[in-house]
């Protein structure tokens, strides 16, 4: 069986030893929430803390984010060892079945391509 759990933390000091005990007790992924806080700075440190357990976010929201620092982000935190299950990269929902904010969405992000 594969069993997978999330982490939601006050403080980057409180990732490593619950990271190390999770994968101990035999979780094969560790999500980290971004409810709180950023959660890439929280899985460098469960990735530097744990040796197998694959790690990712919960949800990424993308519009806050520019799509070039997501994906080196990723990228980084791959290199310390393939631990990085998946980046999840949230878009978001119409508000109220209007189809005009999908489009200023992606027009925001076409913008920011082309710069």
């Amino acid at each position: 069986m594969r069993l997978s759990t999330s982490l939601v933390v006050d403080s980057l000091q409180d990732v490593a030893d619950p990271a190390k005990r999770i994968e101990e007790m035999g979780f094969e992924t560790l999500y980290i929430s971004e409810r709180k806080h950023n959660p890439f700075l929280q899985l460098a440190v469960a990735a530097v803390s744990t040796s197998r357990i694959r790690l990712g976010p919960e949800v990424a929201p993308a519009f806050p984010r520019n799509p070039m620092v997501l994906a080196y982000t990723a990228w980084d935190l791959q290199k310390y060892g393939d631990m990085l299950d998946e980046v999840l990269i949230y878009f978001g929902e119409p508000e109220k079945g209007d189809p005009s904010v999908w489009k200023r969405l992606i027009a925001a992000f076409r913008e920011h391509d082309r710069r």
